[in-house]
């Protein structure tokens, strides 16, 4: 899964922002206990010490882990390989899968709405859209690419994972459109 083509793409984070502020504060929490004991650990050792340092690098790995994990999508077209996995600090689960021909690649909007209630009652929604774009496969499976509040700019991601593929897969690659 090294090979020069391979296209890596950063999806949606794993956990939710209130996760990655947890993790900020773990990550502070660890590293000021760590920094205090070893400085005391400077003036005089001992093992209680060693363990409250140890306990800080440890709170500094969880932060570490809550605030980078995220889900991440890896296409090989060189050996016509896709793989959808959860990226924790480098580390890869599960073993590709492969596809024998990309049929299209295609952006749908989903309309996102939210209610905001007032004490007077009154009732205000605000209607937004996400764009979401896809990759289908020829088993018809429906691979999820990237994600966008801009349709301007996820339409410009998708085509340069377009020209990526396309070096590797002219033949493969049939179609295209856009669905909104």
């Amino acid at each position: 899964m090294s090979s020069n083509h391979t296209i890596m793409i950063k999806q949606e984070a794993l956990l939710p922002t209130g996760f990655k502020i947890f993790g900020s504060m773990m990550i502070c929490m660890g590293g000021t206990l760590s920094f205090i004991q070893f400085n005391l650990l400077l003036e005089n050792f001992a093992f209680s010490g060693i363990l409250f340092i140890l306990t800080g690098l440890v709170l500094i790995a969880g932060g570490l882990v809550l605030i980078t994990a995220h889900y991440r999508l890896t296409i090989d077209p060189m050996n016509k390989t896709y793989h959808i996995y959860p990226w924790l600090l480098g580390y890869i689960p599960g073993k590709p899968t492969s596809f024998k021909l990309i049929e299209k690649f295609y952006i749908n909007g989903v309309k996102q709405s939210q209610n905001y209630h007032r004490r007077s009652g009154n009732v205000s929604s605000v209607h937004s859209y996400t764009h979401k774009a896809f990759m289908l496969l020829d088993n018809g499976e429906k691979i999820h690419l990237d994600t966008d509040d801009n349709l301007e700019k996820l339409e410009a991601r998708v085509v340069g994972y377009r020209q990526q593929l396309k070096a590797s897969l002219t033949v493969s690659l049939r179609a295209d459109s856009t669905h909104e």
